[in-house]
């Protein structure tokens, strides 16, 4: 997770796309860890740097956690090991109704969506989609 590259969300061109998958490769390199023997820390929730201030907030007080750049997905489920993070096999998009419905009208940005998901799906992730309101 610490070599993931800082990608504009707000950048819809084609060329992002690829940035973005490759930013969400990057990320998941050390994917979903499935072995039986845990370590003694407990997962933590891993909080998109981008993500909106006041889940950030809420999350946080519910469930601790700590920020960290998470290009393609809000939430990620980890615990550290040594000098790196073993995650859990599912990573979680958080959206209004009204902005997944705007995704889904716009080709680029559902097209770019698509491209992320199945990058992290192909990494071992199961992917999480949240609508909210």
């Amino acid at each position: 997770l610490t070599s993931a590259h800082d990608v504009d969300p707000s950048d819809e061109s084609p060329s992002s796309w690829k940035s973005e998958a490759e930013s969400t490769a990057d990320a998941v390199t050390h994917a979903p860890n499935h072995a039986t023997n845990h370590s003694e820390s407990s997962f933590v929730v891993l909080l998109d740097t981008r993500e909106a201030q006041a889940a950030k907030q809420e999350l946080k007080t519910m469930l601790g956690g700590q920020e960290m750049q998470l290009p393609g997905v809000d939430y990620l489920f980890g615990r550290p090991q040594k000098d790196d993070w073993e995650l859990a096999a599912f990573a979680v998009e958080r959206k209004t109704v009204s902005d997944f419905l705007e995704t889904m009208r716009d080709p680029i940005r559902s097209q770019r969506q698509a491209r992320v998901q199945e990058t992290l799906r192909s990494a071992g992730f199961h992917v999480v989609v949240v609508l909210e309101g």
